[in-house]
């Protein structure tokens, strides 16, 4: 497991809290009982991060002026979810993907009896539970931390030994939960096919680049490749491949005897960073000087019955070079 990581603190207090959790985190789901919900690379990400088909899931709506999205836009994959009840249960899972979906939520907990929409989703699949007392399950600092929470936090930029007691780090089921979680691939797609955040003044601007529709994204993506082609076009290129159906990258472009590898990236945002998939980063790392980044940012979306894309501010670079230093995991943020 990476040295550090957050930690998701999820009390389970209200009926409403126990029936989300019984019918997702206790439930085992099949990805076919909402494979119609999802557009097609989310849906590849899920197979890929639960390859037998089943997962658990837990889920949250916005919350007062967007706290709980914020708080879980900080998690990333391999990051640790704490269910407890107070002298009951206490679960711990870690973060396979996430994704904001209000039909999924409402697929998922068709009773909730929440008023607030359950949209914001975490997919997980190795579980630990134990019937441990809460105390013997973590130091003593961070029980009494959780003894006076009632509500979902995000703790950030911690190590095991911050959490968990001695006893608990020296089990074997302990051990064997944890080395399951280093095989696991990071990388989220953190695109939302649906709903929209009342007040999101709280979530990162990657956040609010999300909180699209499958079919407005596809429009976005589809004009910048669009716009891409043009260009590689008027720069001489005579061949043009998209290859991002099947790819880790969007246009393999020839000149002569000049091969470049391009990603392209759309968004109606100034673009001050763009979100990348594991594969991709390491697809560009390798491929390098050969490379393109082909960015269009500001792009114009119009809504309604004629839905389409317009304008857009152009930027390339090539060769482009990833720099650690500018990545973070969420699938992998990188600054512009």
């Amino acid at each position: 497991m990476k040295t550090r990581f957050n930690l998701a603190i999820v009390p389970i207090q209200t009926s409403n809290d126990e029936y989300v959790f019984d019918n997702g985190i206790r439930a085992k789901l099949h990805i076919s009982s909402i494979e119609n919900l999802l557009f097609d690379k989310l849906l590849d990400k899920l197979k890929k991060s639960h390859p037998s088909g089943l997962f658990s899931v837990w889920g949250i709506g916005a919350g007062e002026k967007s706290s709980n999205a914020n708080n879980w836009n900080k998690l990333n994959s391999n990051d640790l979810l704490l269910f407890y009840k107070r002298n009951e249960y206490v679960v711990i899972t870690k973060v396979a993907q996430k994704f904001q979906s209000e039909n999924v939520g409402r697929r998922i907990w068709p009773n909730s009896s929440e008023s607030d929409v359950t949209q914001y989703v975490i997919t997980v699949d190795d579980i630990l539970q134990s019937d441990l007392t809460v105390n013997k399950y973590f130091t003593k600092t961070f029980a009494n931390k959780i003894s006076g929470l009632n509500t979902f936090e995000v703790l950030e930029n911690l190590v095991l030994a911050d959490i968990f007691s001695e006893s608990l780090l020296a089990s074997e089921s302990f051990h064997d939960f944890i080395a399951r979680l280093e095989d696991i691939e990071s990388g989220f797609v953190d695109t939302v096919p649906d709903g929209e955040v009342d007040d999101d003044s709280a979530i990162s601007s990657t956040a609010k680049s999300l909180v699209l529709s499958a079919a407005e994204r596809r429009i976005i993506e589809n004009h910048a490749v669009t716009l891409a082609k043009e260009h590689f076009k008027i720069m001489g290129y005579s061949k043009i491949e998209d290859v991002g159906s099947y790819e880790s990258f969007d246009l393999k472009v020839q000149r002569d005897h000049e091969i470049l590898y391009v990603e392209v990236k759309g968004t109606t945002l100034n673009g001050d960073s763009i979100v990348l998939t594991r594969n991709e980063v390491d697809l560009h790392l390798k491929v390098f000087p050969n490379n393109a980044l082909f960015l269009v940012t500001q792009i114009q979306l119009h809504k309604g019955d004629d839905l389409r894309a317009s304008g857009g501010v152009i930027q390339v670079i090539s060769p482009w070079k990833i720099l650690n230093e500018n990545l973070s995991v969420i699938a992998f943020n990188y600054r512009m």
